[in-house]
C-alpha cells in the first residue's frame, strides 16, 4: 500500500547507516523507469562519493554522459563497486527485480562477486537453501527464520525449521502463518507475555511500564527487585 510510510523509514535507516559502507546510494525506481537514466543517476552519486580516485570518477562519467551503451553502462558501474562495501537501496520497486534483471542491469554486484558475511557453516547450505525457498520471498517469514537460526550450527534444528515451513499453507491468510510461526518459535516464558497484547486494541499505544505492571500482576515476570528492568527485557524480546 502506498502512503503508509515504507520510503519515510527507509530513508531514515539509510541515513544512519550510510557512514558505515564506502558507498550509499538511493535509486527511486517507479513503475515506469528509464534504465540509461537509473544508471546515470547511480553514476553520479557514486562520482559524489569518488574522493580522489579519478579512475572512478571517469568510468562514472562516461556513464553520465551516454558515452556508453546501456551493458557498458552495467559493467562500468559494477567495476567502480565490486571490492567495495556499499548500502544500495531501490525504492519504489513495482516489479519483482529479479524476474526483469533490474539488478544486474544496473550493474549491482551480486551472487560471488558481493562480500557475504554470517553465511550457514558449509554443512548446512544445502538446508539454507530449501528454507529460503520456502519463505516464499514474504519478507516477514524471512525474518522471523533467520531471528530463530541466527547462530545455530544442529542440522537437525535447521531441518526441523524446514519441516515448520513446509507445513504452513500460503493459500489461506499467509501472514497469520507466519505468525503463528514465529509464535510457536518464542520460548515459553515469552508465549504469554506475547498473546496478553491481544487484548489491546488494534494499532493502540501502550506504555511500557503498564504493561509491565499488568504482566507483574499476572504472574509472568518473576518476583525481584528490578521488576520494571525485567519486564523490559521481557518487552524487548517479544517486539523483536
Amino acid at each position: 500500500m502506498g502512503g503508509v510510510g515504507k520510503t519515510f523509514l527507509m530513508q531514515n535507516v539509510f541515513d544512519r547507516a550510510k557512514g558505515r559502507f564506502n558507498k550509499s546510494i538511493w535509486l527511486s525506481i517507479s513503475q515506469t523507469y528509464s534504465l540509461r537514466k537509473l544508471q546515470a543517476d547511480m553514476a553520479s552519486q557514486i562520482k559524489l562519493q569518488a574522493g580522489e580516485d579519478s579512475q572512478i570518477k571517469s568510468r562514472a562519467d562516461d556513464v553520465i554522459y551516454g558515452h556508453v551503451t546501456e551493458v557498458q553502462g552495467a559493467q562500468l558501474i559494477h567495476e567502480c563497486l565490486t571490492n567495495r562495501s556499499s548500502l544500495i537501496v531501490l525504492d519504489d520497486v513495482w516489479w519483482a527485480t529479479r524476474e526483469d534483471n533490474l539488478i544486474s542491469a544496473l550493474g549491482l554486484p551480486t551472487g560471488n562477486n558481493t562480500h557475504q558475511q554470517n553465511q550457514p557453516p558449509h554443512q548446512l547450505e544445502g538446508i539454507a537453501r530449501q528454507v529460503e525457498r520456502e519463505c516464499v520471498r514474504l519478507p516477514l517469514a524471512v525474518k522471523i527464520v533467520a531471528a530463530s537460526l541466527a547462530g545455530e550450527a544442529s542440522s537437525r534444528e535447521w531441518e526441523s525449521k524446514l519441516g515448520q515451513l513446509k507445513a504452513v499453507s500460503y493459500t489461506e491468510d499467509p501472514i497469520m502463518q507466519i505468525l503463528k510461526l514465529s509464535y510457536d518459535s518464542l520460548p515459553p516464558y515469552l508465549k504469554p507475555c506475547f498473546a496478553y497484547l491481544s487484548f489491546f486494541p488494534e494499532d493502540a499505544e501502550i506504555e511500557y511500564r503498564y504493561l509491565i505492571n499488568l504482566w507483574v500482576a499476572e504472574g509472568y515476570v518473576p518476583q525481584g527487585d528490578d521488576q520494571l528492568g525485567i519486564g523490559w527485557r521481557v518487552v524487548f524480546n517479544t517486539i523483536a
